[in-house]
């Protein structure tokens, strides 16, 4: 009685050897010669690449507006956050574009504010900034938050 589970032990250890030496057998696929390889690299849309640009730019606005200057126009390209490919075309919907439209319009408010008022009005631009965020792309919100002038 004690021989038969040892005689089913020895089965299914015998099969699992099997089993293990028969892959080892197969022929590994055809492997890409190593100038061919390309890796499979995140490729960021085109709102993406908009937003980054307008990050840094913002930065650099932000030095600007410390020493009291005040911007004299919109930077040229960023009206295309209206219509720039993004990675979820399908999730913007009404509330993005007033948003966009927003930025657009406190940047302008900006262009045309005097020195007093070019901070508390940057910082509004800001605002616009993470509250679509909120909405949209929860990410880089920490990020924005950076951009703040503090009275």
């Amino acid at each position: 009685m004690k021989f038969f589970p040892f005689l089913i032990g020895c089965f299914f250890g015998a099969s699992f050897f099997i089993s293990c030496s028969n892959a080892s057998n197969e022929q590994p696929a055809a492997e890409v010669p190593e100038e061919n390889w390309q890796p499979n690299m995140y490729e960021p849309s085109e709102l993406v690449v908009i937003m980054r640009k307008m990050y840094e730019d913002n930065l650099a606005l932000k030095e600007q507006l410390i020493a009291g200057e005040v911007p004299q126009q919109v930077p040229e390209g960023y009206k295309q956050i209206l219509t720039a490919q993004a990675t979820n075309p399908d999730e913007l919907g009404d509330l993005y574009y007033a948003m966009a439209k927003a930025y657009l319009a406190g940047y302008e408010s900006l262009t045309k504010a005097d020195s007093s008022a070019a901070v508390p009005t940057y910082n509004a631009m800001i605002n616009t900034c993470i509250g679509c965020h909120q909405n949209y792309c929860l990410g880089p919100i920490p990020k924005i938050e950076k951009l703040y002038i503090k009275p």
